[in-house]
């Protein structure tokens, strides 16, 4: 089953295809790797990931001054239940450094699209993001001083919030923001993804906010019913007092009620004192007045 990061590279490197740029993001992948490699005439990738040999492979199918050797990676053994591969760039005309400085020269003319495509290509080489179902974190894990002035530079350029941190000799470049997740998937241009990561925030805050209004729902019932009950034991002790028969006809009907009945709600008892007498027309605004009645007379017990 696909991760949400292999959907998203996936869907990154068919909308490349598709495009006149292919060749763009190819040049930003050698670039990227050519910081990370001694070889003269080779340069060499580790990658796990299908979606990006496919787009190698069809790109030198298509353009054959270009030519990659893929083969099976054995040799890493702390990820035994996942399969790696070495993509080997061969070198057939000595041009790869002439491709990297055609690749440099557009950032004098087209700054936008040149750190566009190191995004892209650093996050196909070194990028992964969570399933947003579970969380919201993307993060590039970079190898060397050189990719990280890329990244920040691109960065920089739009204008987007990271945090940063080492860890195990690498530098971890990662987002938290779902609003920022958003952006750099569109820069990406990994649309659906972002489609995908919207409709799950927008559903996450729906439940959140139900879950908010259900809490405050049952806090103050919870309330309500704790509010009931001390005014059904104010009305007993009142009627076994003295002060009972200063009350008024009104606070007398209410006392005798609310002290049978300590669990129904104040409209509740409105209904019931009219219909022990129609005359009154008890509303819930005049038994307000009643409460704080009772409740004074029960502090002088």
């Amino acid at each position: 089953m696909q991760t949400f990061t292999e959907k998203v590279k996936e869907e990154i490197c068919d909308n490349i295809k598709q495009s006149n740029n292919n060749k763009l993001l190819f040049w930003a992948v050698l670039l990227i790797i050519s910081e990370q490699n001694n070889l003269k005439d080779t340069l060499k990738l580790t990658t796990k990931y299908i979606p990006l040999i496919k787009f190698f492979k069809t790109f030198t199918n298509l353009n054959e001054e270009y030519e990659i050797q893929i083969s099976l990676n054995q040799t890493n053994k702390l990820q035994a239940k996942q399969t790696f591969y070495d993509v080997l760039f061969i070198d057939k005309t000595h041009s790869f450094d002439q491709y990297i400085k055609e690749f440099k020269k557009i950032v004098n003319t087209d700054p936008k699209q040149f750190y566009q495509f190191v995004l892209i290509a650093l996050f196909l080489i070194l990028g992964s993001i969570s399933d947003p179902k579970k969380s919201y974190h993307l993060e590039f894990r970079v190898n060397n001083s050189i990719q990280k002035t890329l990244i920040l530079k691109a960065l920089s350029f739009f204008q987007l919030d990271y945090r940063e941190i080492e860890y195990r000799h690498k530098t971890i470049v990662y987002f938290k923001k779902i609003i920022v997740i958003s952006d750099l998937l569109k820069i990406l241009t990994a649309n659906k993804a972002m489609f995908f990561l919207e409709d799950n925030r927008i559903s996450r805050d729906m439940v959140n906010n139900i879950q908010r209004l259900v809490n405050l729902d049952i806090c103050n019932l919870n309330k309500m019913t704790k509010s009931a009950v001390e005014q059904s034991k104010m009305c007993q002790i009142i009627q076994t007092s003295i002060y009972y028969q200063d009350l008024s006809y009104k606070e007398k009907i209410y006392c005798d009620v609310r002290a049978k009945s300590p669990n129904i709600n104040m409209q509740a008892i409105c209904d019931i004192m009219n219909q022990i007498d129609s005359s009154l027309v008890i509303k819930k605004g005049s038994l307000c007045h009643i409460v704080k009645k009772i409740k004074s007379i029960y502090t002088k017990i």
